[in-house]
């Protein structure tokens, strides 16, 4: 029991912090499309460049709505928080009995934000190594594999 729970306390980890990273990382890229965009439209509206200023604005207009639909930024802070409390039950493993451990555990999984699917491979994978398990890791999709890579 003690060992599922221990595993349960790094995968949360590891799969808040890859999430963490990826939707920081979204939010940086919508931000610098929605900077450069800019810029290229001023460029362009100042050269009389009307279709340079419409795939400017158009990619304006994706960037924007994707970043008002996702909210990359807000997501990360969730995975923040949430990485912060698996954080906190580490030292824990050692000091609460099995079954106070056990709601300690179902807390912050009740508690936490969804995440990217493609990265529970990846955190799987985390895990096993932090737990000293190397041999019993899976193998990650081409999906699991981007994602991962993006965080």
């Amino acid at each position: 029991m003690k060992a599922d729970l221990t595993f349960d306390i790094h995968y949360g980890y590891w799969f808040n912090l890859a999430c963490e990273r990826f939707y920081k990382r979204i939010d940086v890229l919508l931000s610098f499309v929605q900077l450069t965009g800019g810029s290229g439209a001023a460029v362009a509206a100042i050269n009389n460049n009307s279709s340079m200023v419409v795939a400017a604005g158009m990619a304006l207009s994706v960037c924007a709505a994707l970043s008002l639909l996702i909210q990359p930024a807000v997501k990360a802070e969730q995975h923040v928080q949430a990485k912060v409390r698996w954080l906190a039950l580490k030292p824990q493993i050692a000091l609460l009995d099995d079954a106070r451990l056990a709601q300690e555990v179902a807390a912050a999984q009740s508690a936490g934000p969804a995440g990217i699917g493609a990265l529970s491979i990846p955190a799987f994978n985390a895990s096993m190594c932090a737990t000293g398990q190397e041999g019993r890791q899976r193998l990650v999709g081409l999906a699991g594999r981007i994602a991962s890579a993006f965080s």
